[in-house]
């Protein structure tokens, strides 16, 4: 079994957003790494050779119910925790590295299998639906960094989200279904909240923080998008994306 793969789901002008942010990462790590994009996009073309392009089939995703606005293979994300490697570390396409994130390769995180970041943003949005799904707003995580040890998340996860109900995945995504799975189904499945800094959402909601070494571009605004406006508080690391590319 290879050791570390680092990998983002994309397709359509997301494969841009991941191609930079694996390059983010690949340019703030000091060891070796495979980086891989998930795609169901058969014209899809990575930025960079040493990407490797991994073809996944959404046709039996197609029962997953998500946002109208979300592109229907978001929750293809898991099929990379399928994939043979000690560690895998998923990343959303909206994500940027700004500083060394070999820790959260090498630290060993005992009795842990997966780590992940809290979502402080989670109850300000969606307080009413955490309520009435009794999810603790405190240990719901923002899955667009999540750090996986071995094969402990190894399963089918089409047929785990198939058998939770749309409505119980409180954001309509991919965020949504895992936070249910992993409070009321994989409930003996050890989870860890590491320190914000390693996914900073880019919301006002997020406590300050300092230095922050991986940044989440949230919301709609992407910065490969060009009729978006990067202003305020976002505008610097949209220019640092952009710098990067």
């Amino acid at each position: 079994m290879k050791r570390f793969a680092i990998c983002c789901f994309a397709n359509g002008n997301y494969i841009t957003g991941a191609s930079v942010a694996l390059k983010s990462f690949r340019q703030n790590c000091t060891v070796s790494c495979d980086y891989i994009i998930l795609t169901d996009d058969p014209a899809a073309k990575a930025l960079y050779p040493w990407i490797i392009l991994h073809q996944v089939d959404n046709v039996s995703w197609k029962n997953i119910a998500t946002r109208q606005d979300l592109f229907s293979g978001v929750c293809l994300k898991y099929e990379s925790l399928l994939l043979p490697y000690e560690r895998i570390v998923v990343l959303d396409s909206d994500v940027l590295v700004l500083s060394d994130v070999t820790p959260i390769l090498t630290n060993e995180y005992p009795d842990h299998d997966l780590i992940a970041v809290r979502d402080y943003g989670a109850a300000h949005y969606y307080q009413e639906k955490l309520n009435e799904l009794n999810l603790d707003p405190q240990m719901i995580i923002n899955t667009g960094v999540l750090i996986c040890k071995g094969n402990a998340l190894n399963t089918d996860w089409r047929m785990v989200f198939g058998d939770i109900p749309a409505s119980s995945s409180y954001d309509g995504s991919d965020q949504g279904y895992l936070n249910y799975y992993l409070q009321h189904v994989a409930v003996t499945l050890k989870c860890l909240l590491e320190d914000v800094r390693y996914n900073y959402a880019l919301d006002p909601c997020y406590p300050a923080c300092h230095p922050k070494v991986i940044v989440h571009f949230t919301g709609v605004c992407k910065p490969w998008l060009q009729d978006c406006s990067h202003t305020g508080y976002r505008k610097l690391y949209h220019n640092l994306w952009n710098k990067l590319k």
